[in-house]
C-alpha cells in the first residue's frame, strides 16, 4: 500500500491521534488498535471478525474463547499465525505487528503493539505506551 516511508508516515501520524486515548474493551483496545493499524499498512483490517460486542474483561474473555472453538485454535498466537506470515527477523519493520507476552493480560495473555521503529507502542489505561522491542516478542507483518 505504499513506499515503507509512507507506512512510517501514516503509522506515526496515526499514533499520535491516539497517544492519549485510553484503552477502552470492544472500543479501543489491544485488536482494534492492530487491526486499524493493518488497514493503515496494507489498506484493510486482519480481524476485523474477532472485534466484537464487548466491553470488559469478561465479555472479552467470553467473545474470544467462542471464536477460538468457531475457529478451532487453541490461542491468539496460532489465531494470528492462520491469518498473517510471522517473522523470523530479529528485529521487526515498522509497521510490522508485534505480540508480548503479558500474563497480566487476563485475556489473551499476550498484548498486541505496532513496531514503530526501536520501539514497539502498546495500548495501556493512560493511552499509548513505547516499550523496547524484546527477544521474546513474536512478529508478524501485515503485508
Amino acid at each position: 500500500m505504499g513506499s515503507q516511508v509512507n507506512v512510517r508516515a501514516n503509522i506515526n501520524q496515526y499514533i499520535e491521534t491516539v497517544r492519549y486515548k485510553p484503552f477502552q474493551w470492544g472500543r479501543h483496545d489491544c485488536l482494534s488498535f492492530a487491526n486499524d493499524c493493518s488497514k493503515i499498512v496494507t489498506g484493510k483490517p486482519f480481524a476485523s471478525d474477532w472485534l466484537g460486542e464487548y466491553d470488559d474483561a469478561v465479555s472479552a474473555l467470553r467473545w474470544y474463547k467462542r471464536l477460538l472453538n468457531k475457529y478451532g485454535f487453541s490461542d491468539i498466537i496460532e489465531a494470528t499465525d492462520a491469518r498473517l506470515k510471522s517473522s523470523e527477523l530479529r528485529f521487526p519493520t515498522i509497521g510490522s505487528l508485534v505480540g508480548k507476552s503479558d500474563k497480566a493480560h487476563t485475556v489473551t495473555e499476550v498484548a498486541f503493539g505496532v513496531c514503530i521503529g526501536t520501539r514497539v507502542a502498546f495500548l495501556s489505561e493512560e493511552g499509548l505506551v513505547f516499550l523496547p522491542i524484546s527477544q521474546n516478542d513474536i512478529f508478524w507483518s501485515f503485508k
